[in-house]
C-alpha cells in the first residue's frame, strides 16, 4: 500500500496522540484541525488510521476524536469483541454497525473523551 508523503506525515502525527485508557482496553487518537493545515491533507487522507491502535494487544475499542468547525468533535469507534459501538452512536444521533460507528458532539476534546470513556466503560 502506498501513500503520498503528506498523508504519511498526517498518520504519524495522529499516532503520536495515542492515549491508552481503561487498563489498555481503549485506545484514543486525537485529530485536531491544525494537523490538516500542517500537512496540507484532507480528512480523508487519515482513512484507516483508526485501525492501527486495534493492533495493540489488549485493545478492545479504538476511538478517533476529530475536531471539526463550530466546536464539534466527530467520534469514530472501532471495536473487536463484544462491545456494540453502534448502540453508543445511536444514543447520540449517529450510526454504523456493531464494530464500526460514529457520531458528533458539541464540545472540545476533553468533553468528547470523557463522554466516550464513560459510555465504553459501561458497555465493556
Amino acid at each position: 500500500e502506498n501513500f503520498p508523503a503528506p498523508s504519511v506525515k498526517l498518520r504519524g502525527l495522529l499516532l503520536s496522540t495515542l492515549e491508552m485508557e481503561l487498563g489498555g482496553r481503549v485506545a484514543i487518537l486525537k485529530f485536531p484541525l491544525s494537523f490538516l493545515k500542517e500537512t496540507g491533507c484532507l480528512p480523508q487522507d487519515a482513512e484507516g488510521v483508526i485501525d492501527e491502535p486495534r493492533k495493540i494487544e489488549g485493545v478492545e475499542v479504538a476511538v478517533m476524536l476529530r475536531e471539526e468547525n463550530n466546536n464539534k468533535i466527530k467520534i469514530s469507534m472501532r471495536s473487536q469483541g463484544n462491545l456494540d459501538v453502534e448502540k453508543i452512536a445511536s444514543k447520540y444521533g449517529g450510526g454504523g454497525h456493531k464494530n464500526a460507528a460514529g457520531f458528533c458532539v458539541q464540545g472540545d476534546f476533553e468533553f468528547a473523551k470523557e463522554l466516550i470513556l464513560k459510555e465504553v466503560e459501561e458497555g465493556l
